[in-house]
């Protein structure tokens, strides 16, 4: 099957169940309440002073210090960034590639947690409803599936947890001092730095291989109906390397254009002077457009994995059936 062939209809999956976006959209405006609500509160708090809002627009660092000490809870994870608007989006992706969560909250974090086995529960209907006939969408249907699978994805969650925290743990410490053992007698810093640039972008390649066969762990425990949640990840390992260059590929090119989509809203963001009410308002309206591409994005990545794991049962299937 052909790249293209499967992202054309992964994503006509998305856009039919579209209803779905709004589901998952309404779920995390409700997590992102749980946080920002505390958030909010805490910093207005900090900030009762209008001398303190004046320094904190124009960005005195003495002061920043002073407000840092005296920060607890959720506002640890309050600081500044050199990359405006982008910052982020820059800084949560090296966390998640390094693995720094330390400078995460445990409040924060925990949520964290939660919202991925609040995922798991939505991605059991998201997945039956692009694996199943074309039938009507309807909201009972769907969170019937979503209870249906629970357990199920829950599992798959609970296993990428544990391999994540190895990978953490293991493979994250273990690559990079090899990289500062192979590199302690170079003076070249030049070359240093490309050594540690190839170990972040090996390690970040392991992510997205390891992403890709919980997703099809996912399809595969639904599609197959199997009751092994652990059966269904090594089936998923065996699908991964028998299309290796297919599903990477496919995988690849949804990514790129989530990147590239999201780069640009977020840039378009920033460009927005939050300097008047209905620049504020406009910088929100737009954030949560942003929201709803990553929402998209995401059922995209199922939508495309369902079209061509679909597609290469059919093919399986029809070969099997000329054997005979």
């Amino acid at each position: 099957m052909k790249i293209r062939t499967a992202f054309r209809q992964g994503f006509q999956q998305v856009f039919t169940y579209y209803k779905i976006i709004g589901i998952v959209f309404i779920v995390n405006i409700f997590a992102a309440l749980l946080v920002t609500l505390p958030f909010a509160t805490q910093l207005n708090e900090q900030m009762a002073k209008q001398s303190d809002v004046e320094q904190l627009l124009a960005f005195d660092y003495s002061w920043w210090q002073e407000l840092n000490l005296k920060n607890d809870g959720i506002l640890e994870t309050l600081r500044p960034s050199i990359s405006s608007g982008l910052g982020t989006l820059f800084d949560n992706a090296e966390l998640v590639l390094t693995g720094q969560f330390s400078q995460i909250s445990w409040a924060v974090l925990s949520l964290g947690i939660v919202y991925l086995f609040v995922a798991a529960f939505l991605n059991g209907g998201i997945l039956s409803l692009y694996l199943g006939e074309k039938r009507k969408f309807t909201v009972q249907r769907f969170f019937s599936y979503c209870g249906q699978y629970m357990n199920h994805m829950s599992a798959i969650v609970f296993t990428a947890l544990l391999v994540f925290l190895a990978y953490y743990k293991l493979l994250l410490p273990g690559l990079f001092a090899l990289v500062d053992f192979l590199t302690l007698s170079n003076l070249n810093q030049t070359v240093v730095w490309f050594a540690n640039l190839g170990g972040f972008l090996i390690l970040f390649l392991i992510m997205i291989f390891l992403d890709i066969i919980f997703d099809y762990a996912k399809i595969i425990v639904i599609r197959e109906k199997k009751d092994s949640s652990w059966l269904s990840i090594w089936l998923a390992i065996k699908f991964t390397f028998k299309n290796f260059r297919t599903v990477t590929g496919l995988y690849l090119s949804v990514f790129i254009a989530s990147g590239l989509a999201l780069l640009v809203l977020a840039w378009i963001i920033t460009m927005v002077p939050t300097v008047t009410a209905t620049m504020i308002i406009l910088a929100i309206l737009l954030q949560q457009i942003f929201i709803l591409v990553q929402i998209i994005f995401r059922l995209g990545f199922y939508g495309t994995e369902v079209s061509l794991y679909l597609n290469q049962a059919v093919s399986a299937q029809k070969v099997k059936k000329i054997k005979r």
